[in-house]
């Protein structure tokens, strides 16, 4: 297994790839701030230096080291979905969020202690034509 300038270079060219996918949500803000998603420019920079080594290991033969190599970019991936539903699920303080709070006997689930039910406008809020 030797590696060649056009194996390095397609390695270089998918981390870019990833690293261009990264700033491109850096800059959109899905990567920051309370709604943030998953990854930023490391990550997925990361990710596109993992997919491109798996794929000049595959090229070169060694399947088996390309499997590992996709197969922890995909748990890093489940991983960090597994992350954001469990934020979801929780509020800031760490507490349950309320729709998911329990009985004391665990087996019913208690509804919220306030309902919040949306107000109707007094005027439509369509124009009049």
């Amino acid at each position: 297994m030797v590696f060649e300038l056009s194996d390095a270079l397609g390695i270089f060219i998918a981390a870019l790839g990833g690293a261009a996918v990264g700033l491109e949500r850096e800059w959109s803000g899905h990567a920051s701030g309370p709604n943030a998603r998953f990854a930023g420019i490391r990550t997925f920079t990361f990710l596109g230096l993992l997919a491109g080594l798996a794929g000049a290991l595959w090229s070169a033969g060694v399947h088996t080291l390309a499997a590992v190599f996709l197969a922890g970019a995909c748990m890093l991936i489940v991983a960090a979905s597994l992350q954001r539903l469990r934020t979801f699920f929780t509020m800031s303080s760490g507490e349950s969020a309320p729709f998911l709070k329990r009985s004391p006997r665990r087996d019913t689930v208690l509804p919220s202690a306030k309902a919040v039910t949306p107000e109707m406008p007094s005027k439509s809020v369509l124009p009049d034509v």
